[in-house]
């Protein structure tokens, strides 16, 4: 029976596509002045409050193991976005803080995802883009609770 359905793709090839379509804009609109800048780059920046918060928080937060974390880290510092240091409370841990650099292009790369969104709603106008990031975002908190939730 299903083998007689015409495949439309599904809703996960579509995310995929649209997934890439967003990391293709990011990289046209950052080339210039924020040439390393990848879409997991700008998340884990985003990620990180101001204040800074433990490694450990960080990756559960994310939903990404604590070896997944910190080689992201790793390249983070290498473009100085960031430091890592010892938790004064608890030597055991690190604390991940932004830079002032890395507080800068993150502030940079806010607005080139606004731009970037500015231009996907006048392409399938206000309306559509509306309801398409409100499901986004309500499918996605989910997610976000998920990750907050104590393992």
């Amino acid at each position: 029976m299903l083998d007689e359905i015409p495949d439309p793709g599904h809703v996960l090839q579509s995310l995929d596509l649209v997934f890439r379509r967003g990391g293709a804009d990011m990289r046209r609109l950052t080339a210039e002045s924020v040439p390393e800048m990848r879409g997991s780059i700008a998340a884990l920046l985003e990620s990180i409050p101001d204040p800074g918060c433990r490694q450990s928080e960080l990756a559960r937060n994310l939903g990404i193991t604590k070896q997944a974390i910190g080689q992201r880290l790793a390249e983070l510092t290498s473009f100085e976005y960031i430091t890592v240091n010892a938790d004064p409370t608890d030597g055991r841990a690190q604390v991940v803080a932004l830079t002032e650099h890395g507080r800068s292009v993150r502030r940079s790369v806010r607005h080139m995802i606004i731009a970037m969104e500015a231009e996907w709603s006048a392409e399938v106008g206000a309306a559509d883009y509306a309801i398409f990031r409100s499901v986004l975002d309500r499918l996605g908190a989910r997610v976000a609770a998920l990750n907050r939730e104590p393992m």
